[in-house]
């Protein structure tokens, strides 16, 4: 007779845990973008995406992963990092891009490593620029941003700038 009673109340608690609070409106959902530029001596720069976090203040905003693999020698592909939801009312965001440790490179008479473990690559940037296009892209000038090492290694040291 008591387990007639404990349904009900069971049905209830099942509907109430599995309802999802209501989510903010989002403003914009804004893709971020790796450019290789300036690349013309390399045959294939291979780096991946390790880490993109955007954050508003203390919030970290949510991040959808894009292309985790990337050639940066490819001139006319801006390969898509990852996309942002950015919510109604944040007006300033934070963006910071990390590349696994290492990669590779190929031109036509060499091949070896990249070390890629210099600091992410960072910036602010207001989110109104985001808007006429729904993205930044982040153009790194691969030519003068691969400094040689060792005779197989190139460290990234990335000089770049931004594109809305």
């Amino acid at each position: 007779m008591n387990t007639i009673k404990w349904i009900p109340l069971c049905a209830l608690l099942a509907a109430c845990s599995s309802a999802q609070a209501p989510s903010e409106p989002i403003a914009v959902n804004a893709a971020v973008r790796l450019l290789g530029q300036n690349a013309t001596a390399y045959g294939a720069v291979l780096v991946e995406v390790k880490d993109l976090k955007v954050t508003a203040g203390a919030r970290q905003l949510t991040v959808k992963a894009g292309d985790a693999k990337l050639d940066l020698a490819k001139a006319n592909q801006a390969w898509l990092a990852g996309t942002v939801a950015i919510p109604a009312g944040v007006d300033q965001i934070h963006v910071s891009l990390q590349l696994d440790n290492f990669g590779g490179y190929e031109t036509a008479t060499a091949a070896g490593d990249i070390d890629a473990r210099s600091a992410p690559i960072q910036f602010d940037t207001s989110v109104q620029w985001l808007m006429a296009r729904n993205m930044a892209t982040i153009r790194l000038d691969v030519g003068t941003s691969l400094v040689a090492y060792r005779d197989d290694t190139r460290v990234l040291m990335p000089k770049l700038d931004v594109a809305y």
